[in-house]
């Protein structure tokens, strides 16, 4: 890399290692020889997340040109498949277990999902009043952040997302309805990790200095 790394990620299935950065570059590593062997520019602005597919044959890229890429690593190009929805950076993207979907989430405050095989954004029936129809409504995942979304992921059939604005959110997918708000961080929250089991995870903002745990 020639410009600040921004993200890194182990290949759950074969070992190798993605990283991306502000030089736009995405590039692939074998971990046991410790080689370089692809690296490729599918974005026209800085790569602030990365993540392989489970089944490690892609790569989910979110650019601050506002788009998530869908690359086969092996033959990684600009006509990479373009997922468009997000109206600023795309900072954080992560695939469900299944490798059907993918979470994102933007500097414009939203989560959204998307399905990986029609590269379309997927939007979820809200159960409940909409006084623009009376009826049913439409919305996506996620319209509570008040600030950049840092961190996505997937727990069962829930999203969970952490944010500048110092809150956690918990998404249930089907509905698309926030479900938990979680604010006992002082600042900004900009890591998140599950323990194995599913039943905790744990939280941190640099500039408290402190990890908070949360019982699910």
């Amino acid at each position: 890399h020639a410009a600040q790394i921004l993200t890194v990620d182990i290949c759950p299935s074969n070992g190798l290692v993605c990283t991306s950065g502000k030089d736009k570059k995405l590039c692939v590593y074998d971990s046991k020889k410790a080689q370089l062997v692809k690296m490729v520019y599918p974005h026209l602005h800085w790569i602030a997340s990365a993540a392989w597919s489970p089944n490690g044959h892609l790569i989910a890229t979110g650019s601050y040109d506002n788009t998530i890429k869908v690359n086969d690593w092996k033959a990684i190009s600009q006509e990479s498949k373009c997922l468009v929805g997000h109206t600023d950076y795309v900072t954080a993207v992560k695939w469900r277990e299944d490798g059907s979907v993918i979470v994102s989430g933007s500097r414009d405050g939203t989560v959204r999902l998307w399905d990986v095989h029609k590269g379309e954004a997927i939007h979820h029936p809200f159960l409940g009043y909409n006084p623009c129809n009376a009826g049913i409504g439409y919305q996506d995942i996620s319209d509570g952040h008040t600030h950049t979304v840092t961190t996505v992921t997937f727990q069962e059939d829930m999203v969970v997302s952490c944010s500048l604005d110092k809150t956690i959110r918990v998404w249930d997918v089907k509905s698309g309805n926030q479900v938990k708000l979680l604010t006992a961080h002082k600042g900004p929250v900009e890591s998140l990790s599950f323990r194995a089991d599913g039943n905790v995870f744990a939280t941190a903002g640099g500039i408290e200095k402190k990890i908070l745990f949360w019982d699910v």
